[in-house]
């Protein structure tokens, strides 16, 4: 790349994910997961994975 040229923009788009407990969208790349049964949940934070895996917390959201 020479002076005054834009690096070229990536046409890949990343797909967030939604965080079951706070409803924030959150990037794969960064996220807390938890993986159960072949399928992997992502989580903003700690405190958000934490109180999704705690039984009564779950009941509350079926």
């Amino acid at each position: 790349m020479t002076h005054g040229q834009r690096p070229e923009k990536s046409s890949a788009a990343i797909r967030l994910h939604r965080d079951p407990v706070c409803g924030t969208y959150v990037s794969p790349e960064i996220s807390f997961k938890v993986e159960k049964s072949g399928h992997i949940t992502h989580f903003c934070s700690t405190n958000c994975r934490d109180r999704y895996a705690q039984p009564a917390a779950r009941a509350a959201r079926t």
